[in-house]
């Protein structure tokens, strides 16, 4: 799969539930691995096949991840429905040999709602991957912020 400039993919509604993807457009959702179809409803990587007769692209794959979605847009409109994009190929970092999205680092965090912003930082130190996450607290705390517990709770839940 080639990486080209396919034009508009999916344009939003004023539902604003996701993009809506013309007839001209044939979308896929791929394991960027592999380049085999995802379940329905999972993320992968967009790949997409136009069928303008003067400049055809086939299985373009775009680099943006997302998903695809059957659930019909409050708008009215049918056929497939891209979900927000979640993030680019590139922007994945292996760590202990996976790869880590920006998305699932921002699902990762959505549970800690006293985070205003946070980093996460992967280094190198005899040969083993570590990861630190540095996190700005918001101003208007209701109640101190005292969860080191819960962190490691929560770290070790999604180390395995």
């Amino acid at each position: 799969m080639a990486r080209f400039f396919l034009g508009c993919i999916g344009f939003e509604c004023e539902a604003m539930s996701g993009l809506h993807v013309p007839d001209s457009i044939w979308v896929e959702i791929v394991d960027p691995g592999t380049g085999r179809h995802v379940p329905e409803g999972s993320a992968g990587e967009i790949v997409a096949t136009n069928f303008n007769s003067a400049y055809p692209m086939i299985r373009m794959a775009t680099g943006d991840l997302s998903c695809l979605s059957d659930e019909a847009c409050p708008c009215g409109r049918t056929g497939p429905l891209l979900k927000k994009i979640i993030g680019r190929m590139d922007q994945a970092t292996k760590v202990g040999g996976v790869f880590v999205h920006p998305w699932q680092a921002d699902e990762a965090m959505e549970r800690y709602p006293e985070v205003f912003r946070y980093q996460i930082v992967v280094t190198r130190k005899n040969h083993l991957d570590l990861t630190t996450v540095i996190v700005e607290l918001k101003e208007d705390l209701s109640e101190p912020f005292c969860s080191s517990a819960k962190w490691s709770r929560s770290s070790r839940r999604c180390s395995g």
